[in-house]
């Protein structure tokens, strides 16, 4: 069917004339009914009708039918081309030699010519008797379809030059490029190549498409990626409160409202957006448990040397304010992993989009050369991507050890980690932080003087003691998200 439908091709329906003397107003207009030219006719508007054995119906045409025989009796269709004639023909057991075909269809065609002339035929009507009229018709049809067709197919042929040519190119540079003696450095520039292009693309590529996600679908892989993997190293949700994954999903578009949630975007704007959501949830880390009476006496304990308030509240957030906080600043390391490496295609698309783009001439020669090597040859496409892997993790490896040194020191004595932090010029950070330290100090002192030591006023203790270790830890939260978010503001 595909064939047929063809606009290029043209069907040929040859049926048998039709039309008896005894019935002529009956069977004249069978030409138009006939099934076979419907079907053809339903398939290629453009069929030609050959009505053949046109000599048996001789003697039934006459003067004065013999112009609506032709036209079918108007049950044709006006613009469809017909033609009527006799084809070579023998008797029964009667042998054709070959050279005498040719002569035998040249004579019925003459005897169709004169039989229709005989009968007073139109002259319009003359041009579609005969297989002389049918083939000179077909040899110029040929030849307009071939005029036709072949701009399009030398248009198809000059696009497959420039495919091969294009790829003998790529190919015989991936040959002289993966010589044994220069595959290492070959695959150095390609991973060179990769890393430049990863510094652009999260600069912003405004055409660049592939990889492009809202948060939804994001924190949708994430997760499914994580539960392929069976990580448990870290909390997936920021709270007990949020029923699952779409609950969360739904206060970061609805309630906070994060920016771009439902825009698909890639690259340095998507990387804004994980750091916005990273960052409230972050935040949402709380005190596991409600600190109890019975805890903060428990801390308080008896010691050789004398044994402080301060000493109770450093207990108790060591006890139950380190692991939770830890566990979230473990998932803000595996989201900012995550997102670089499905960067991967972001960067190939762009590398590879540069040749032949008015913006080519804006970034290194090599990258539209050195795309080609890492998308043709699986090694070094595999070592590119094996090592960009190992860096992501060996950067969350990092930050990872970075803040649990700092929350294990934060945790041992907080107090030297609340004070206030600038970025100015030293002749301003310098007295204003020795200022912020006094300051500080002098705050907590108060709080802590102010917290009662006799036993019979150990209920006031104890709020003011929860007290104190909540404010602090929420001190603590809020510097380390600021150190979180400052540590991959220069990325």
């Amino acid at each position: 069917m595909t064939f047929m439908r063809d606009p290029r091709n043209v069907m040929l329906c040859v049926e048998q004339a039709g039309m008896h003397a005894n019935t002529l107003q009956k069977r004249c207009g069978d030409a138009a009914t006939m099934s076979t030219l419907g079907k053809c006719r339903q398939i290629d508007p453009k069929t030609i009708l050959v009505r053949t054995k046109l000599d048996k119906y001789y003697t039934d045409l006459t003067k004065e039918n013999v112009n609506q025989w032709v036209d079918g009796f108007g049950d044709l269709p006006e613009n469809l081309v017909r033609f009527a004639l006799t084809l070579p023909w023998w008797q029964d057991g009667e042998i054709c030699p070959a050279e005498s075909f040719v002569k035998m269809r040249d004579e019925f065609n003459a005897k169709d010519q004169a039989e229709m002339r005989d009968r007073q035929l139109k002259p319009e009507y003359m041009q579609t008797i005969g297989f002389h009229a049918f083939g000179v018709f077909m040899e110029k049809k040929i030849e307009h379809m071939f005029a036709d067709a072949i701009n399009p197919v030398l248009d198809k042929l000059r696009e497959l030059k420039t495919k091969y040519t294009s790829k003998e190119q790529s190919l015989q540079t991936e040959y002289e490029e993966t010589d044994p003696h220069r595959i290492l450095s070959t695959t150095r520039e390609c991973g060179i190549s990769f890393a430049s292009a990863l510094r652009s693309v999260m600069e912003g590529i405004p055409n660049l498409s592939t990889g492009r996600m809202t948060l939804e679908k994001e924190l949708k892989e994430f997760h499914e990626y994580h539960k392929k993997l069976g990580s448990d190293h870290f909390q997936m949700l920021p709270s007990e409160d949020f029923m699952g994954l779409d609950d969360y999903i739904d206060y970061l578009q609805n309630d906070i409202q994060i920016g771009a949630s439902d825009a698909e975007v890639n690259g340095g704007a998507q990387f804004r957006r994980v750091m916005a959501e990273v960052e409230i949830f972050l935040r949402f880390s709380e005190i596991a448990v409600e600190t109890k009476k019975r805890d903060v006496i428990q801390a308080r304990g008896v010691s050789m040397s004398s044994l402080t308030w301060r000493d109770v509240v450093v207990k108790l957030l060591s006890n139950e304010a380190h692991l939770p906080l830890q566990r979230r600043v473990q998932y803000v390391g595996e989201r900012i992993k995550w997102f670089f490496q499905i960067q991967k295609d972001s960067v190939i698309d762009f590398m590879s989009s540069l040749e032949g783009n008015p913006s080519e001439k804006m970034y290194s020669s090599l990258l539209p050369k050195n795309v080609k090597l890492i998308k043709q040859n699986e090694m070094i496409k595999h070592l590119v991507f094996s090592t960009y892997d190992q860096a992501c993790q060996r950067q969350l490896n990092q930050f990872i050890e970075l803040f649990d040194n700092m929350l294990t020191s934060t945790f041992a004595n907080p107090w030297v980690f609340l004070k206030g932090a600038t970025y100015t010029g030293y002749e301003d950070r310098i007295p204003k932080e020795i200022q912020s330290r006094s300051s500080i100090e002098s705050k907590l002192s108060e709080w802590l003087l102010g917290i009662p030591t006799d036993s019979h006023q150990i209920d006031e203790a104890v709020d003011k003691v929860q007290m104190l270790v909540l404010k602090t830890y929420s001190f603590i939260r809020s510097q380390v998200c600021d150190q979180a978010r400052e540590l991959y503001g220069f990325i």
